[in-house]
């Protein structure tokens, strides 16, 4: 579901506002929540720390390196 999320991210993540992030972690913290059945008022850290899954921006930062290291070549 993360890919989905990011489709694209290369192009339009250095345009993202803070709040339009908080919108995206928010969609990433309800696919979690449902996929491992949690209670949905487990704070979001917490989440990410036991299920080690990247933050949604973090994973935006390896995809659009990996994109620049592409066109670089």
């Amino acid at each position: 579901m993360i890919p989905v999320i990011l489709y694209g991210c290369e192009l339009w993540a250095s345009n993202t506002s803070d709040m339009q992030w908080r919108q995206i972690e928010k969609i990433q913290k309800r696919l979690i929540t449902n996929k491992f059945k949690m209670k949905t008022v487990v704070p979001s850290d917490t989440l990410l720390s036991e299920t080690r899954i990247a933050p949604i921006d973090a994973i935006d930062r390896v995809q659009v390196i990996r994109y620049l290291k592409k066109l670089s070549k």
